[in-house]
């Protein structure tokens, strides 16, 4: 299985480079897209630091020189882009309505792109520089999650999406840094207590709960949602499950004795990832293999939790690779360019894939 996912990455790398915009001789950009089947206009903030893993990860694993120079390029940019970032804060996309941050989570993408590419291509300066913008989003210790701050409007707000806040404190806890992984511990306490909700066979809820009057209002609003569309607000909840697990699989590999690891909650979440209800679901599910793609994000999952999953069958996870294949890789290329609305974000969120092998 290992071996595939490597094959898929080499397959997928002379494409993913061949659609770099290169500026001069030492930076470049890869493209934004539309943040999937949301249609927002995004800039190449985003999909430039998922594919800088893709690259590091790749030199990691093979030391090839052509690997590393890509990356190179595209850290450069992220790094020295000024006017995508205003105090601290990247801005990732200009849609009215939105923030420009994309919540926490628009942050974590360029922390994570750091801090892995540090590891990968052993250069400390870039674990420094992951620290520098992690410092970006404040952590409300009374509501116990990450504050969003706004680089268009200015304005600050706690973010309630779950996954938002997951990916984020997933991201912090990989610098290091002391006073962030003491906040991701009692974020990770938060979820133990309250913040983690699953229906009953499992399915992770979409939203944060917490004590504060905000959490009600929303959560109030979600479950009139619920109760007037059930099958789109289910059908998101199923195609986001597993990229709710992606991040708490690094969060356990940092913090793997937290009791939230041990709860029923979170067990009953985590087996129903993997359930065959489940993953048949996902096949046509519009959230899944055009956009959180289980192929991407089975790997990590499985292989960080696979002591809990007894009697699972690996089957599912080869699968789902295929899976993808079938569905979205052009004829002519290997490029995920066939049947998804955002050709570029799907290709690019192989980087997920790509954390599955360090």
């Amino acid at each position: 299985m290992v071996n595939n996912n490597i094959s898929f990455l080499e397959n997928l790398a002379p494409e993913l480079s061949g659609k770099i915009v290169k500026i001069g001789n030492e930076t470049g950009f890869f493209p934004g897209g539309e943040n999937g089947p949301y249609f927002d206009l995004e800039t190449p903030v985003r999909n430039s630091a998922h594919v800088a893993i893709i690259f590091s990860v790749l030199y990691y694993l093979t030391q090839k020189d052509e690997y590393k120079n890509t990356a190179l390029l595209l850290l450069k940019y992220l790094k020295g882009s000024e006017k995508l970032q205003k105090n601290g804060v990247f801005i990732q996309r200009q849609k009215s309505g939105k923030d420009g941050c994309n919540g926490v989570i628009g942050q974590a993408w360029v922390i994570e792109a750091f801090s892995i590419a540090s590891k990968c291509l052993n250069d400390p300066d870039y674990l420094d520089y992951s620290r520098h913008i992690a410092d970006a989003f404040p952590f409300d210790k009374r509501v116990k999650a990450w504050i969003a701050k706004d680089p268009i409007q200015g304005t600050s707000k706690v973010d309630y999406t779950l996954n938002h806040q997951l990916w984020y404190a997933s991201a912090l806890a990989e610098t290091g840094e002391s006073m962030h992984l003491d906040n991701v511990e009692l974020f990770l306490d938060h979820l133990l207590s309250q913040g983690f909700e699953i229906r009953d066979d499992g399915l992770i809820i979409h939203l944060l709960k917490a004590n504060s009057f905000k959490s009600k209002i929303l959560s109030l609003r979600y479950e009139l949602y619920l109760k007037r569309d059930r099958n789109s607000v289910i059908e998101k909840e199923i195609g986001y499950h597993l990229y709710n697990l992606f991040p708490l699989a690094r969060l356990y590999r940092i913090f793997p004795d937290h009791k939230l690891f041990k709860s029923n909650n979170f067990i009953k979440a985590l087996k129903y990832g993997f359930s065959t209800p489940f993953l048949n679901r996902l096949v046509e599910n519009k959230y899944a293999y055009t956009y959180n793609s289980p192929a991407f994000e089975l790997p990590l999952v499985y292989g960080v939790f696979k002591h809990l999953l007894l009697n699972i069958n690996e089957k599912g996870i080869i699968d789902s690779l295929e899976i993808q294949i079938q569905k979205t890789q052009n004829q002519q290329g290997y490029f995920l360019s066939d049947n998804n609305p955002d050709p570029l974000t799907l290709s690019s969120r192989a980087y997920e894939l790509a954390i599955a092998l360090i």
